[in-house]
């Protein structure tokens, strides 16, 4: 797999823990949902190419 199959992967599943966690904390609306969307996505992300970064490292 190379760094932007990562990097997707992480962002799937960074919104997806985002939209896990506005349900937990009883967010609404349009405003919310695109505030806990976008940065579950970016920092999935990103937490996907430092993860592949990571394994390239200890190679």
């Amino acid at each position: 797999m190379n760094r932007e199959m990562y990097r997707r992967i992480g962002a799937v599943s960074g919104l997806v823990l985002a939209l896990v966690l506005i349900r937990v904390l009883g967010y609404q609306g349009y405003v919310a949902g695109a505030a806990f969307g976008i940065s579950g996505t970016l920092c999935g992300g990103i937490l996907g190419e430092q993860v592949f970064d990571l394994k390239q490292r200890t190679r």
